[in-house]
């Protein structure tokens, strides 16, 4: 699911990429390596937040991207999430 997400990303096809992305982090509960494996109930939220943000920013839909990223930071610190604040 990771690698058709980053194929739709190459490809420019923004919608197929963010329902990749959506699929990927629904099926995987954001369990994958890489990703800090704290506290699993929220899925790794904060980590699918910031994967929207960087996908808004990489189309170019910057309002977008800031608003993720400002939810991506909210849940971290709610979270104590330091890992994905760094």
């Amino acid at each position: 699911l990771l690698e058709a997400f980053l194929s739709h990303v190459a490809r420019k096809d923004y919608y197929s990429a963010l329902s990749s992305l959506h699929n990927y982090y629904d099926y995987s509960a954001g369990n994958h390596p890489g990703l800090a494996q704290r506290d699993t109930r929220l899925g790794n939220f904060e980590h699918a937040t910031l994967e929207m943000a960087q996908l808004h920013v990489h189309f170019g839909h910057l309002w977008e991207g800031v608003r993720a990223l400002e939810e991506t930071l909210r849940s971290s610190q709610q979270n104590t999430n330091h890992i994905c604040l760094i």
